[in-house]
């Protein structure tokens, strides 16, 4: 038997998760939590917006000279310059996606460890007196009223 409680339904329900599934080797599941997360669209967005900025640079220069031939470096600096503040955007975005990462790590290390403590089954590390302080004397008449007398497969209960 497993019993989930509200903070961890919630956190699996987010990442539609199954419980079971916080039995697969944590690294591996995080790397394909993240992976899901992932939005390859918005670095897509920011290499286009870097081809976008490198063409207006060059579309501006010729019209710039124009006006004075001495502009055009000038020009060819400030396109590279609205580069490199792109960059620096795009380095702020990539830390606060790491900082996301770091907390979907610590969610996902904490309920593992309330589902599978140390690795293994709950039953076999955390005391009954446990959910029972948490949750109540009716606990047990709850259980046996939701739980199947067969026992040959893991059974999940949601407690409230």
């Amino acid at each position: 038997m497993l019993l989930v409680e509200p903070r961890i339904a919630r956190w699996l329900e987010r990442y539609q998760l199954r419980p079971e599934a916080l039995q697969e080797e944590p690294d591996r599941l995080f790397h394909r939590l993240v992976k899901e997360q992932l939005d390859g669209e918005l670095e897509a967005a920011f290499e286009e917006a870097r081809r976008q900025l490198r063409e207006l640079g060059v579309r501006l220069r010729p019209l710039v000279e124009r006006v004075d031939p001495s502009l055009g470096p000038a020009t060819e600096a400030w396109a590279t310059g609205l580069e490199h503040e792109l960059d620096r955007f795009w380095a702020r975005v990539l830390k606060a996606g790491k900082r996301r990462e770091e907390a979907l790590r610590n969610q996902l290390v904490r309920a593992r460890n309330s589902l599978f403590p140390n690795g293994v089954l709950q039953e076999r590390v955390l005391s009954p007196v446990y959910f029972l302080n948490k949750y109540g004397p009716e606990l047990p008449r709850r259980l046996q009223q939701v739980l199947s007398t067969d026992t040959s497969a893991l059974q999940v209960v949601y407690l409230q």
